[in-house]
């Protein structure tokens, strides 16, 4: 919802609202059973039942169905209200943007996908963001610039975990996953808060030499401060309640005499952050004639550090340090310097052509590391190279005609350590060397308006979901079909369009989680598999009050 006001003359107000709420079934994985490799600690599917006391194997009954013993849940309420403020000074115009937005979140899926109540892994978001931008844009006849400030607040309350029954039985015994208070399920409580204030400065001019040349710099400099209060309990929910604060009944049923870790800023001296950082925008561009444009660009872009907040802390509690310590829950600063040289041309009246390669260089890339359920940020070196090529055409009246590729060649190093202790490269996560898209859209008049028929199609080569590259977590090669057919009215508010996505019917993953080890290494031999959309159809009718 919007509201513009026109204040004066000068001054513009918009006003825009917005609110969305979600409650779907979640978790809905196919399970397929894994072993691990001993030489490389990879999972590799397998022909058999898998390592839970279930000794569970999926029934080949196709991938969309499954035997659950908890039908999950994913619950969104968020909230947000902008409001953008415009004052025309003439050859300034000021600009205010303030925002205020709100997520709450609640998630819980049935992890290990069996009958047997085992794992269920939950996850709850309660998050609060402030921002507010002022920003002053100018230009003269041969110049166009901006500058402003941005302040940002996030304050989050989380917790995350599961309910752990089965797998505790197996670990330590028959029953000993079954709380002695309501005969609840023992249930890892993971709650965290985190704190995340950011200031910043930043400038940019574009300047032209002449009518062929411009030059384009900018800078941004910011200051940003993090904090976490984390720890991890294990506690007994209350039997046939859904997993919260409120529900918890006895907050120690191990005997474990309190939370098995606690870090915050009166545990760990580097619990919380204070950082500056500068990123900047240098670009040439050449205008040869009218409808080319040849540039040169580079960016040095920063993303911030932050903190982890693992599912399971074990490996900073086993005295090993191959397999971490209290300082992994912190990850530093990402720093990428990105180089790129692009064209775009107007090849005739009907079609252009936009192509560009790149390299992009990464210092202590912010890699995404998944060891059985627990999720880890890390930091290591990373290289991008690559090439994109685009071609829009027109080529008779009413047809539209658009194609699309890229390539890409990526290395991570010393992204994953094999079970002999080395370290070795891996390729970064859904990042194919391979993309194709293309769409063809044939519109005609009809009555009073425009009837269009449109196919496009995407294709994404051979990808992997984890770091380490596990054959469990490989996805081959696959393209994607969809159709849709649209009416639109002359004065454009009216539309009402059908459509088939995957019309061909592709059985394809969009993600995987190898937990092919077993429960020992967070594990329950098996494969998360998630698979996307098959063919589906629908309906719609837009009406646009503009």
């Amino acid at each position: 919802m919007q509201f513009l006001l026109e204040v004066t003359d000068d001054v513009e107000w918009l006003i825009s609202a917005r609110s969305g709420k979600q409650d779907i079934d979640s978790g809905f994985f196919e399970h397929s059973s894994a072993r691990l490799n001993p030489e490389t600690g990879l999972g590799e599917h397998f022909d058999g039942p898998n390592l839970t006391t279930s000794a569970y194997q999926e029934p080949d009954n196709g991938v969309y169905t499954g035997s659950y013993d908890r039908i999950g849940f994913n619950k969104v309420e968020s909230q947000g209200i902008t409001s953008n403020i415009q004052w025309d000074f003439g050859d300034i115009l000021l600009t205010s943007i303030t925002d205020v937005w709100s997520l709450e979140k609640d998630y819980i899926e049935d992890s290990d996908a069996s009958p047997q109540d085992y794992y269920n892994f939950f996850l709850q978001s309660d998050v609060d963001q402030f921002s507010q931008e002022l920003r002053l844009n100018g230009q003269s006849d041969n110049s166009r610039w901006v500058a402003g400030l941005y302040y940002l607040d996030i304050d989050g309350t989380f917790a995350n975990g599961g309910e752990v029954r089965g797998f505790v039985d197996q670990l330590a015994g028959a029953g000993a996953g079954t709380g002695p208070e309501t005969g609840g399920p023992v249930t890892i409580w993971t709650p965290f808060d985190t704190t995340t204030e950011t200031y910043s400065v930043f400038a940019q001019l574009e300047y032209d030499l002449n009518e062929q040349w411009t030059v384009i710099g900018g800078l941004r400099w910011a200051n940003e401060e993090k904090s976490i209060d984390y720890s991890q309990n294990y506690v007994e929910i209350a039997n046939g309640s859904n997993p919260s604060a409120a529900n918890i009944v006895n907050p120690d049923p191990l005997g474990f005499g309190g939370p098995l870790f606690v870090f915050n800023d009166e545990t760990f001296d580097f619990a919380s952050l204070d950082d500056d950082y500068l990123t900047a925008k240098a670009e040439v561009d050449y205008s040869p004639s009218k409808g080319t444009l040849f540039y040169l660009s580079y960016n040095r872009g920063i993303k911030s550090g932050g903190y982890n907040a693992p599912l399971d802390i074990t490996d900073f509690l086993d005295g090993n340090p191959e397999t971490g310590g209290p300082e992994e829950m912190q990850f530093g600063k990402e720093t990428l310097h990105a180089y790129e040289f692009g064209v775009k041309h107007q090849l005739n009246s009907t079609t252009r052509v936009n192509g560009a390669v790149y390299y992009y260089d990464y210092d202590d890339y912010q890699a995404f590391r998944l060891e059985g359920l627990t999720t880890f940020v890390f930091n290591t070196d990373a290289s991008v190279s690559g090439a994109e090529l685009e071609i829009t055409s027109n080529p008779i009246d009413n047809l539209d005609l658009l194609l699309g590729v890229s390539y890409v060649d990526n290395n991570v190093e010393d992204a994953y350590q094999l079970p002999n202790g080395d370290l070795v490269d891996r390729r970064a996560v859904v990042t194919p060397e391979w993309n194709i898209n293309g769409l063809a859209r044939y519109g005609w008049q009809l009555a009073d308006g425009e009837l269009a028929a449109q196919i496009d199609f995407v294709y994404m080569s051979d990808h992997y979901f984890q770091l380490k590259n596990s054959p469990v977590g490989e996805q081959s090669g696959y393209t994607l079909f969809n159709a849709r057919v649209s009416y639109t009215s002359d004065d454009g508010k009216w539309e009402f369009a059908g459509f088939v996505d995957n019309l061909l019917d592709k059985e394809y993953r969009v993600m995987a989680f190898d937990l092919a080890g077993g429960p020992e290494a967070g594990g329950f031999g098996m494969v998360e598999n998630y698979y996307g959309k098959p063919r589906w159809w629908g309906l719609s009718a837009t009406y646009n009050f503009e």
